[in-house]
């Protein structure tokens, strides 16, 4: 049987940069927005880019965002993509996160990093390790990425067994294999073989470098839904394609603004929420958020790679 193929179609908005940097407010909010879409789908969706190229360009060129428009243009054409998604009943998954949040966690995890070395050193070791800094935007697409799978053995392919492919703008070269490297480690995820971590160490005394092993509990349980570990199955792929991405870079943009009101009233609302997105045009089209269990599975494995 021949295994399916679904898409994601994604673009961020906001904040980027990378965890040891701190922003304060409102203003240090990301977020990543994915459309998902089935194979007889794209055609459509390439169709009606080029519908918006040639209504909203006239230099004949095939990429643009939308802050690139007249604010009346820009009022328009999030009118037209709204419609549009709404019409064809498209789904979407969003990813957002506060800079000062992950700036927070990035101080938490290098003070444990400074009192392992301080322990170790009081043993007669040496021992360094690497600055636990994360990139924003990876954070952002890994965990809109894995939103669209859950989604998918939600609604489409209990087993896991499909191909996803993900297209996206234009992104470097390293953030791109940092991303693919994040969700691979998560497909490949063995609980067996993640028990035990092996670190090298210099000591003091005998002025040799030795390998020592040590082992780490995961607290991460299996959800029933997902049959043990299905998710093992997928296979994904990553596309460039700018031409497509303007759908995710209206919704993004205009879903960044949204929830920057929100979080000025309350900056306390959950991230990846409905709480945050409640009232918005689009709100009841987006799925795998946060309250739902099989996402927050394949989030809690990203975070612990």
């Amino acid at each position: 049987m021949q295994r399916q193929t679904f898409y994601l179609i994604c673009d961020e908005s906001g904040a980027k940069g990378y965890s040891n940097k701190s922003e304060e407010g409102i203003d240090s909010l990301g977020l990543v927005v994915g459309l998902i879409a089935l194979p007889a789908q794209i055609d459509k969706l390439r169709r009606y880019c080029h519908m918006i190229y040639v209504k909203y360009l006239q230099d004949g060129t095939n990429k643009f965002h939308i802050t690139d428009l007249p604010p009346e243009n820009q009022n328009n054409l999030r009118n037209d993509v709204c419609n549009f998604i709404i019409h064809n009943n498209f789904r979407l998954v969003y990813s957002s996160v506060l800079k000062q949040g992950m700036h927070q966690q990035y101080k938490n995890v290098k003070s444990l990093h400074e009192k392992i070395i301080m322990r170790e050193k009081e043993n007669g070791y040496g021992i360094n390790m690497s600055d636990p800094k994360e990139n924003m935007l990876q954070y952002l697409y890994c965990d809109a990425i894995f939103r669209f799978f859950a989604a998918i053995i939600d609604n489409f392919q209990k087993d896991g067994n499909f191909n996803a492919i993900i297209y996206s703008d234009m992104l470097d070269d390293k953030l791109l294999d940092d991303i693919k490297n994040g969700i691979k480690e998560v497909l490949e995820y063995d609980s067996y073989s993640k028990n035990t971590v092996e670190v090298r160490r210099y000591n003091y005394q005998s002025k040799c470098v030795e390998k020592a092993k040590g082992s780490i509990e995961f607290n991460v349980d299996i959800p029933e839904s997902l049959n043990a570990k299905e998710f093992n199955n997928i296979t994904f792929g990553f596309q460039i394609d700018e031409s497509l991405a303007i759908l995710p870079d209206v919704i993004a943009n205009s879903l960044l603004y949204f929830a920057k009101r929100k979080l000025k009233i309350d900056l306390n609302l959950p991230m990846n929420s409905r709480e945050l997105i409640s009232d918005y045009p689009l709100e009841e089209y987006f799925v795998s958020l946060s309250s739902q269990d099989d996402f927050d599975f394949l989030g809690n494995l990203y975070h612990l790679q």
